[in-house]
C-alpha cells in the first residue's frame, strides 16, 4: 500500500454512543475500537449544545464565534429571513493549509465539509451514501469517482426527512447503513493504490445518521429507553468496526492516528419544534388568553404532510432547490411589526433571537430593553414542565456562556435553550404555572436519538509524541491544530493547542 512513513490518519466516528460503545467493547463486540482506544490517550472534549457548529470548527481550526455557523439554516438579520448557512471558504480549511505546505491528502465523506477542490489530492464527499444536509455528492476527481463507481456501484441516497418514518423507510435506510462502512474503506483502499499520501480523513457516518434514525431495539419496536441496547445501531456500531480493521491493517506501523468523536449521540431530547409556541405564550405575558398556541409554519406542515409523502417530493428536488424551499418555509407566517422576539430552525437545542433595531432589517426592540427581554424569556421558558412535573428546560444559555465573542458573534442565537434528558418522543404537552398548556403539534423530527452524551478524543502516536497537558479543556478546535503540528505545518494563528507533536 502506497502510504509514505509519517502519515497522519484522521478517523472520525462522527456522533457515536460512548456508553453503548463502552459496553460493546466491555463485550468483546467492538475488537478494533478496543485496540485503537486501548493503545492511545483519550481525551474528553468540551460538548457544544450548538452541536452543528462542530464541523465549521473542525474543518477550519476556529471557534464558533469567528466562523458563526451554527446550523445548515441560519438566520440572515439584513434580509430579515433565514437562508443557508455560507459554504465555508476553500482557503479558510485546514485542508487547503496542508496542501500549501506540500502534503498530499485523502479525504472522503467529511460531513457539512463544502466542495473541497484539491491540486495533487483526492477528496470526496457522499460516497458511503448520500444526504442532503450532512453528506452531499461532490468530488474532486471525476475519473477518480467514475472508477469507484464501477467498481462498487453508485452511493444510494438516505436522506432524513422530518416526522415520524414507515417502518418501510426505515429497513431501507437500514439497508444502506449497514452497507456504508464497508463502502468507505472500499473507497479509501482504492484511492491508496493511487499514490503516497501524507494525510488520511475518513469518517463513517453511518453511525451518525443511524443513532438518529435506528435508536431502538427493531424496525417496529419505538426508540429504545436508555436502560435498553438500540439493537439496530449496535449491530451498524459491529459493521463499523469490521470496516476499522481492515483500515487498521493498511496503515504502516508509525502512523499517527486521531481517533474522535465530535458529537455524542443518545435518545432524542429535544424540543425546539415546541420553542415557537412556548416563546409566543411567554411574549404574550401572564394575563393572555390561554388558547391553543400554533407551532412554526415548517413544524405545522411537517405534522399535517405524511412523511413519506414529503420524502418523495423532496427526492425529486436538487439539493440547493430543497434547501432554498426549507429556508422559505421557515420565515413564512410572521408580522415583523409585532414580533419581539422569535426561534430560528434548529433540531437539537432551541434558538431564540430579538428581532432588535440596528441589527435586524425589521427590528423592533431597543437595545436598552433587550437584556431585561431576554431575562424575561428565559425565566418564562424554565416555568414550563411536561405531565410528570418535571422541567423541560435544563439550560438558557447566553453565547458569551459557551465561546468567548468574536467576530461572528453578532449571527449566532440570543439565547440557547438546553433541553432536560428525557427522552422527548412520546411528550405531547407543556404546562406552566404562567402561561397554561402548550399542546405539541406533530412528532417533532420524528428522530429517535440525538445528541447528548460524551465526546472525546484518542491520540495514537507513531512518529509523534502525545503533547504534554496543559489540564485545560479541550474542543473541536484543538483537534484542528493537533493536525496542523503533527504535519509539521504552521499553525500559531490557529486558537487550539495540539495533542501531538
Amino acid at each position: 500500500m502506497a502510504i509514505i512513513a509519517g502519515v497522519l490518519a484522521v478517523i472520525s466516528l462522527d456522533a457515536v454512543a460512548r456508553p453503548l460503545l463502552e459496553r460493546m467493547i466491555a463485550e468483546g463486540r467492538l475488537p478494533h475500537h478496543a485496540e485503537l482506544l486501548g493503545r492511545g490517550h483519550t481525551y474528553a472534549l468540551t460538548t457544544t449544545p450548538i452541536h452543528a457548529s462542530i464541523y465549521r470548527s473542525l474543518y477550519t481550526g476556529c471557534r464558533m464565534s469567528t466562523h458563526g455557523v451554527h446550523y445548515p439554516l441560519q438566520w440572515c438579520a439584513a434580509e430579515q429571513c433565514v437562508k443557508p448557512a455560507d459554504g465555508m471558504n476553500p482557503d479558510d480549511s485546514i485542508f487547503t493549509r496542508l496542501e500549501r505546505a506540500g502534503r498530499r491528502l485523502l479525504v472522503v465523506d467529511p460531513p457539512e465539509c463544502g466542495v473541497f477542490a484539491p491540486g495533487s489530492s483526492i477528496a470526496m464527499s457522499g460516497w458511503q451514501f448520500t444526504t442532503r444536509f450532512v453528506l452531499p455528492r461532490w468530488d474532486s476527481s471525476p475519473a477518480i469517482a467514475r472508477a469507484l463507481e464501477h467498481r462498487f456501484g453508485r452511493s444510494m441516497r438516505c436522506n432524513e426527512v422530518f416526522g415520524r418514518p414507515s417502518p418501510a423507510d426505515l429497513r431501507a435506510m437500514h439497508d444502506v447503513l449497514q452497507c456504508a462502512p464497508q463502502r468507505l474503506v472500499d473507497a479509501t483502499l482504492e484511492c491508496l493504490k493511487t499514490g503516497e499520501f501524507d494525510f488520511l480523513w475518513v469518517t463513517f457516518v453511518a453511525a451518525h445518521i443511524a443513532g438518529h434514525q435506528l435508536w431502538r431495539e427493531s424496525i417496529d419496536a419505538p426508540p429504545a429507553g436508555s436502560d435498553r441496547e438500540p439493537v439496530l445501531l449496535a449491530g451498524i456500531y459491529e459493521k463499523v468496526d469490521a470496516a476499522l480493521g481492515r483500515l487498521l491493517a493498511a496503515l504502516p506501523p508509525n502512523t499517527d492516528v486521531l481517533f474522535f468523536s465530535g458529537n455524542g449521540m443518545g435518545p432524542e431530547t429535544s424540543l425546539a419544534d415546541l420553542l415557537p409556541a412556548l416563546l409566543t405564550r411567554v411574549l404574550a405575558g401572564k394575563s393572555a388568553v390561554r388558547r391553543d398556541t400554533p407551532s412554526s409554519p415548517v413544524w405545522r406542515l411537517r405534522a399535517a404532510v405524511p412523511t413519506r409523502v414529503r420524502a418523495r417530493v423532496a427526492d425529486v428536488l436538487p439539493d440547493r432547490t430543497a434547501l432554498r424551499l426549507a429556508a422559505q418555509l421557515e420565515r413564512t407566517g410572521i408580522d415583523w411589526r409585532q414580533t419581539r422576539a422569535f426561534a430560528p430552525p434548529s433540531d437539537g437545542p432551541g434558538f431564540v433571537r430579538l428581532n432588535l433595531k440596528g441589527r435586524e432589517r425589521d427590528g423592533i426592540v431597543d437595545s436598552a430593553d433587550a437584556e431585561p427581554l431576554l431575562d424575561e424569556i428565559a425565566a418564562g421558558l424554565r416555568t414550563f414542565v411536561d405531565p410528570s412535573g418535571e422541567p423541560i428546560v435544563a439550560s438558557v444559555w447566553r453565547p458569551s456562556d459557551l465561546d468567548a465573542p468574536g467576530p461572528r458573534s453578532h449571527v449566532l442565537p440570543d439565547l440557547i435553550v438546553g433541553w432536560t434528558d428525557k427522552p422527548a418522543v412520546a411528550l405531547r404537552a407543556a404546562t406552566s404555572p404562567l402561561y397554561g398548556e402548550v399542546r405539541r403539534h406533530g412528532v417533532g423530527s420524528g428522530r429517535a436519538g440525538n445528541h447528548p452524551g460524551p465526546t472525546w478524543a484518542t491520540v495514537i502516536p507513531g512518529s509523534s509524541r502525545v503533547a504534554p497537558a496543559d489540564g485545560g479543556p479541550l474542543g473541536a478546535i484543538d483537534l484542528a491544530a493537533t493536525i496542523c503540528a503533527a504535519m509539521g505545518v504552521p499553525h500559531a494563528d490557529l486558537p487550539g493547542r495540539p495533542l501531538l507533536e
